[in-house]
């Protein structure tokens, strides 16, 4: 090719380029709630609130944003679509949340392969349970073990505790990561703001592997013993 034709074909390049470069290229993005989903009870029409973010900062719209609720105890599945509201970034979906428990929580974007874990849902079966659930924390574990999210990885990627133990993860990063646990029996963190913590206590026997949805190459696992 003479020296006039690779001009040419360059600028060609640099005119397309912009063109065909997919608009959230080389970026990644969080899902997360706009505000904590509590004190449901049985039958109740829950609106989630959802805030794409792009890096975690800017609001930005995509395609086909889905919620599902499993539940628990049974694998029930309900999947729900999240409607665009007229802000940029935000989403509204409506789920009827049809059993007393446990209920895990994620956002998926379809059109960008990404999803995340929201914080676990719990219901109740009517206002007289709501009104009677204690919760006390920490009272009777051993002390608690130290899991922190710094320079993009879990640190230490493997914990081993016992029974009972309480482990506390610490978002120390510059930037927002989760919590999320294969298995439905452990809590999800949702959305941790950089500084923030969650913990949780294990009483079972296992190995539970947890990532963070918005870096699915972020991985550890907790080694449960008795």
């Amino acid at each position: 090719m003479n020296r006039r034709k690779l001009i040419a074909a360059l600028a060609a390049l640099c005119v397309l380029g912009p063109m065909v470069a997919p608009v959230h290229a080389g970026g990644w993005a969080t899902i997360e709630l706009a505000e904590p989903v509590e004190n449901v009870i049985v039958g109740d029409v829950v609106e989630l609130n959802i805030m794409i973010l792009q890096h975690g900062l800017t609001p930005a719209d995509y395609e086909g944003v889905t919620v599902t609720a499993t539940h628990a105890e049974s694998a029930k599945t309900i999947e729900v679509e999240a409607v665009a509201t007229v802000e940029t970034g935000t989403y509204q979906a409506e789920i009827t949340f049809d059993a007393p428990g446990r209920w895990k929580i994620r956002g998926d974007i379809a059109s960008f392969g990404i999803g995340a874990a929201f914080p676990t849902v719990y219901v109740h079966t009517n206002k007289a349970d709501l009104d009677a659930e204690t919760v006390s924390k920490g009272s009777d574990v051993d002390a608690v073990v130290e899991v922190n999210i710094i320079s993009g990885t879990f640190d230490p990627p493997l914990t081993t505790v016992t029974t009972g133990s309480t482990v506390r993860f610490t978002n120390m990063d510059g930037i927002k990561h989760e919590v999320a646990f294969a298995d439905s029996a452990i809590d999800d963190s949702g959305i941790l703001e950089p500084g923030e913590s969650f913990e949780v206590t294990f009483d079972a026997v296992g190995e539970f592997l947890f990532v963070c949805g918005p870096h699915p190459g972020m991985s550890g696992s907790i080694e449960v013993e008795e």
